[in-house]
């Protein structure tokens, strides 16, 4: 049976870093949430600007705000997102959402995504976002509901990890998951493609919905960005050449596959011919994206990863 409005108790995991430019735009639209009952958890990363008086000066004001501080200075966004995962308790709580520091959420993003994960009876959702650089007034609508295919989280995303929330039940199994297999996630630089890649594997039903409620700011501090114009094109042709998204994959299967798809995929990953083959005749379920299908099948076929 569906709560009422307001009686939803919704936890925010926000991961900050030096965030003084944007975090108190961000931590104000998480705050007015409408029809939530929101409490904030934020883990801050060693920082040398204000981001922890800003983020004290929140908590001092909002009892609904807890924060826990990180001295390693050996941190990344994704360890910070699994250091929040691990020590949070998540019991009292109906829906846990992930968010970034800097982004700007409409006032219906969290109270959208319950009311899907409810009527359609699904345990994560994530969606479409709007990418926008600030400094040069653009926006860009980022695309990501395309059709879930077989083997997709192996190779990609469902979307920024600030479109995901989970119900109770995916957020606990996804704790217990990184608690069991902490040691071997710091091989894993982006939380939210291990994260969907670990949920869809282990049979959780989720949702990529094509309503964008984020702006999802661009600057250049993001880790990894909107995949849109030239430079982040070249960034991204740079990490396949230097092997960094054949090491992801590698190490998301070895992390999260089972024996069938451990022995689909070693022996493609050491250039194995059969099993390159198998692959390039399957394109269509490695990538969402028809576009990234056609281009999967080149990296592929010249043996890029």
């Amino acid at each position: 049976m569906n709560k009422k409005k307001n009686e939803n108790k919704v936890l925010i995991l926000l991961a900050a870093c030096n965030g003084e430019k944007w975090i108190t735009q961000q931590i104000e639209t998480i705050l007015n949430q409408k029809n939530v009952n929101i409490s904030l958890k934020i883990s801050i990363d060693r920082s040398t600007d204000k981001t922890i008086e800003i983020c004290k000066k929140f908590a001092e004001d909002n009892k609904n705000i807890s924060l826990e501080f990180n001295n390693n200075d050996n941190s990344s966004a994704a360890n910070n997102f699994y250091r929040l995962i691990s020590k949070t308790d998540f019991k009292e709580f109906d829906f846990i959402a992930l968010s970034d520091q800097d982004d700007i959420w409409f006032q219906n993003k969290i109270i959208y995504a319950i009311d899907i994960i409810e009527n359609e009876n699904v345990d994560v959702y994530s969606s479409d976002a709007i990418a926008f650089w600030e400094n040069e007034n653009k926006k860009i609508y980022i695309k990501k509901s395309y059709n879930m295919k077989k083997y997709d989280f192996y190779f990609e995303a469902a979307g920024p990890g600030c479109t995901y929330v989970f119900n109770n039940k995916s957020a606990i199994f996804l704790q217990k998951f990184i608690l069991e297999n902490y040691k071997n996630l710091k091989s894993i630089s982006q939380h939210d493609w291990l994260i969907y890649a670990i949920l869809r594997k282990k049979n959780f039903k989720w949702l990529i919905n094509d309503k964008a409620l984020i702006l999802y700011r661009q600057h250049k501090k993001n880790v990894f960005g909107a995949n849109y114009g030239l430079k982040n094109s070249l960034y991204r042709i740079n990490l396949l050449f230097n092997k960094w998204y054949k090491k992801q994959i590698i190490n998301i299967i070895k992390i999260v596959g089972d024996e069938k798809d451990q022995y689909i995929f070693k022996y493609f990953l050491k250039n194995k011919t059969f099993y390159k083959f198998f692959l390039l005749v399957n394109v269509k379920d490695l990538r969402r994206r028809p576009r990234d299908k056609f281009v999967m099948f080149f990296i592929l076929l010249f043996g890029l990863i």
